[in-house]
């Protein structure tokens, strides 16, 4: 099995143990260049074109034909690709031609290929061409075109989709009455689009959480609304059952679920409608984890709030506590790229250093040197 040379080899992950401070990987060429979203695995993409994951592998997510997770980061089978994300089951592979591979489970038609036929290898998504970015939701996913309009397929129970109906597509379909998107966000099952006006649109699942935005609590949208009072937004993200937003002037944004502290409003309610996120300003890049925020600011210095149980926050020996408010993660400075998963975080820093926290269940990070926090 390949190892990872350079950036990733000092890397070791062990069996039960929780970071919940950040450790680092030494850089060395070849070197990590972005850092891709898998739910419950991670993905690397590297300055030699290599992509590499870890993690959860029980849809062969890292596409070494087994089932097996993976503790140590291993070279995926797949070329010239752009960028990836997987919504757990199914895994979605741009490439730089601007086609869309997929490869995983596909009980609803996950993988877009016309068929419910589940694959080991990638497969072309049907019908996709001029595409430049794409996300995995649960059970489906989208495709952001360059001409602006976002196309779906998979399952489609709470109208995620965005066609208007909640029937299931084996095969992308234009999501309705949309037009001159420039980001697309999803983890679960509401979708969210950032339009190049700066307003932000959003379908599927909405719930008592509010998690669409559109200040209701009806318990689904199969076709976009606008999410409310939302002006001069640069940049969206996506949680479990919520959104968040950055606005021009430096400010954070978030809505839907709050029952741990991720609206960083300072309260566990949920909103249905946008709130700022106290004490933050001067940030110019956000993500999200399940059930957590990160902003990073322009002084490189990095931000979190909500959930901690597994140390997400990467707040050291303060502990595994909730924050409803922002608090600055440790031991960080130069951070360039943020990505946030299912139970872990990544930063990408100014040296090619790629930092992790938290857990990805069911593995977790640790070093030879035990660092800060990190459980017996």
């Amino acid at each position: 099995m390949k190892r990872l040379l350079g950036v990733l080899l000092s890397l070791t992950i062990i069996w039960g143990a929780l970071i919940c401070a950040p450790i680092s990987a030494s850089a060395a060429a070849p070197y990590v260049v972005n850092i891709f979203d898998g739910r419950n695995a991670a993905f690397a993409l590297l300055s030699d074109g290599t992509v590499w994951g870890w993690g959860q592998n029980e849809f062969n997510q890292l596409l070494d034909g087994t089932t097996t997770n993976r503790n140590t980061p291993i070279q995926l089978d797949v070329n010239d690709v752009k960028a990836i994300s997987g919504g757990g089951r199914a895994t979605y592979a741009l490439k730089k031609d601007g086609t869309v591979w997929a490869w995983g489970r596909n009980l609803f038609g996950d993988l877009g290929d016309g068929t419910t036929n589940p694959s080991k290898t990638p497969v072309r998504v049907k019908g996709l061409t001029d595409v430049r970015a794409v996300v995995g939701g649960v059970d489906s996913g989208y495709a952001l075109k360059n001409d602006g309009t976002v196309w779906a397929w998979g399952r489609n129970d709470f109208g995620q989709l965005g066609d208007g109906t909640t029937t299931d597509r084996n095969a992308p379909a234009q999501v309705k009455s949309l037009s001159g998107v420039q980001a697309i966000a999803s983890k679960e099952q509401t979708v969210y689009a950032l339009k190049n006006d700066g307003t932000v649109w959003a379908w599927g699942r909405n719930g008592s959480s509010g998690a669409v935005g559109d200040g209701t609590t009806t318990p689904q949208r199969s076709a976009p609304v606008q999410v409310k009072n939302l002006t001069g937004v640069v940049a969206i993200a996506s949680r479990s059952y919520g959104g968040f937003a950055l606005k021009s002037n430096g400010t954070v944004w978030a809505w839907g679920d709050n029952g741990a502290g991720q609206l960083g409003d300072g309260t566990e309610i949920d909103r249905p409608t946008p709130v700022q996120v106290k004490n933050l300003s001067n940030v110019k890049v956000i993500a999200s984890g399940s059930e957590n925020g990160y902003a990073l600011k322009n002084d490189g210095t990095l931000w979190a709030w909500g959930n901690n149980y597994y140390g997400e926050l990467g707040i050291g020996t303060d502990g595994f506590t909730n924050k409803t408010t922002p608090v600055q993660v440790k031991n960080l400075s130069g951070v360039e790229a943020i990505m946030g998963n299912s139970l872990a975080a990544y930063a990408l820093t100014k040296d090619g250093a790629l930092w992790a926290w938290g857990a990805i269940s069911p593995v977790s990070w640790a070093t030879a040197q035990k660092p800060i926090g990190a459980s017996p």
